[in-house]
């Protein structure tokens, strides 16, 4: 599997995207997963779509309110939405690895833009109930990505809060905003947050991206 240059992305931001593929195709698998979360990530990093430059956004808010089914507000618990958006987003990991992949659409979508991509798109084929379509692109040259690990709380209080941005001024986690020691969490990477210190960005429970500062895990 072919990779590129992962890149930064917020907890919020990776909370949004997993919660946007869940909606698209919360019953396709990780790799169904994968290719819509890589056709986000395509439409949104390397689009040449659009006079202007613009194509579908140029913020992942904008590109999933333009192109996408609105973000499911489900426990997305026990999918593998957030390991897709991960791995597409952090660790650069590709479904289609010698193409932008641009649109995507089921068996039940539109004969009319079905055609249209056809005639100006390379469709790349069906995985599982989507047909996708892009352009051909140049074997990039692989990166290394973060090397995720398993890391575990401890923190002199027992317990600590997770953000959803990277800084004790930050909101907590909506979903998940405290953890108890003992808990174990993957970390995904790390940044220096607004008030100086260092944060860990974090996967909990496999659904949800948070942020706990560094000094409070211990790496497994």
């Amino acid at each position: 599997m072919r990779k590129e240059k992962g890149i930064k992305m917020t907890a919020k931001e990776l909370n949004l995207a997993a919660r946007t593929v869940f909606a698209e195709a919360a019953t396709e698998g990780l790799n169904g997963q994968m290719a819509v979360a890589q056709t986000m990530y395509d439409q949104l990093y390397h689009n040449i779509i659009g006079a202007d430059g613009s194509g579908f956004g140029k913020t992942l808010e904008e590109v999933i309110q333009n192109a996408y089914t609105t973000p499911t507000e489900q426990d997305i618990r026990g999918s593998s939405c957030l390991e897709a958006v991960i791995r597409v987003f952090l660790e650069g990991q590709r479904i289609f690895t010698d193409h932008y992949v641009y649109f995507f659409m089921s068996d039940r979508g539109s004969s009319y833009w079905r055609n249209y991509w056809d005639t100006h798109y390379v469709n790349m084929g069906k995985l599982k109930n989507h047909t996708f379509w892009g352009v051909a692109i140049p074997d990039d040259q692989k990166t290394q990505p973060f090397a995720r690990y398993v890391a575990e709380v401890n923190d002199p209080d027992g317990w600590t809060f997770v953000y959803e941005e990277a800084g004790k001024d930050s909101e907590f986690l909506e979903n998940y905003p405290r953890l108890n020691n003992g808990n174990l969490v993957e970390v995904l990477g790390t940044q220096k947050g607004s008030d100086g210190a260092v944060w860990n960005l974090i996967s909990i429970a496999g659904a949800y991206a948070g942020y706990v500062r560094a000094d409070l895990l211990k790496r497994k």
